[in-house]
């Protein structure tokens, strides 16, 4: 039997993926009897959850008027980006010295799980794969640590992510061909382009976030 904090963990992932996902959308008023109903839960782990989901700020509260998801704070998703963009682009050229046969075959592995998804359009594995294939890096670089920190600042950047999605155009596929020549920079051993290529990828935010907001400005905010 599942006790009180597995529960409450279980209804706070699922709802944080409902959340991410879009089938909760940015400034949407949150019914919790529909939340219960949908997760099969009792009132107090989807509380608990939804208490926790505002203080990583994913969800606010307004007296006499309810719960609301939070809209994506681009300056919080601009900041995890750069964290993430800097942090990166070093550890992912210091496992230039450090990787196998071994790894570069599951990293093969992970880009042809993605080339399934992406092909079925089936996003939400193929963002799996997509972390999978970095959260690889950190493994490879004993940083696994630095991962979970990452992770744990990248809620509103993860959600933006998502987002894109829906605008025609920005294709997944990009993220995918810039794994490929990251794996390849990996086996030649070569530091520029590992740096040079990583450094794009990350920041592909910057370059698309006036075309993700221009189609969906409803579901942004901005702290300054």
């Amino acid at each position: 039997m599942l006790n009180v904090s597995n529960m409450q963990f279980d209804a706070y992932r699922s709802i944080m993926h409902k959340i991410m996902t879009l089938e909760l959308l940015p400034g949407q008023k949150i019914v919790e009897k529909e939340l219960i109903e949908e997760l099969k839960m009792s009132r107090t782990p989807v509380r608990e959850a939804i208490l926790k989901l505002r203080n990583d700020g994913l969800m606010y509260s307004i007296p006499q008027s309810g719960t609301f998801v939070s809209k994506i704070n681009m300056d919080s998703a601009e900041n995890a980006r750069y964290i993430r963009q800097t942090l990166e682009m070093r550890l992912f050229s210091s496992t230039i010295s450090v990787v196998t046969a071994y790894d570069i075959e599951q990293l093969r592995e992970i880009i042809k799980r993605e080339k399934i998804f992406l092909a079925n359009k089936e996003y939400d594995l193929f963002f799996k794969e997509d972390e999978a294939f970095h959260k690889y890096f950190y493994q490879m670089a004993d940083k696994l640590l630095a991962w979970d920190s990452v992770q744990s600042i990248s809620h509103q950047l993860n959600r933006f992510r998502w987002i894109r999605l829906k605008v025609s155009g920005l294709s997944w596929g990009t993220l995918d061909h810039d794994h490929e020549t990251i794996l390849d920079a990996l086996e030649a051993g070569d530091d520029h382009e590992m740096k040079r290529i990583v450094g794009k990828h990350d920041g592909l935010m910057v370059q698309e976030q006036s075309d993700v907001i221009k189609n969906y400005p409803e579901y942004f905010e901005f702290s300054h």
